[in-house]
């Protein structure tokens, strides 16, 4: 199980970079985002996680 504030912390570092968001608002957008994935069918879940993945990885290869 993955630990929401360390989640949280590293976020915040990413986007610090772009928006300055605390620990406190990131693990609070986090927590929405965690709830409205939750509600979501898993076939659902996975298939944006997928996508998205595919999106980072052609980031990190420019």
């Amino acid at each position: 199980m993955v630990n929401l504030h360390d989640l949280a912390v590293r976020i915040a570092l990413i986007e610090g970079k772009k928006i300055s968001l605390s620990v406190a608002q990131v693990k609070e957008v986090l927590k929405v985002t965690l709830i409205e994935l939750a509600l979501m069918e898993e076939k659902e879940v996975l298939e944006t996680l997928r996508k998205f993945k595919e999106r980072v990885l052609e980031i990190d290869e420019n």
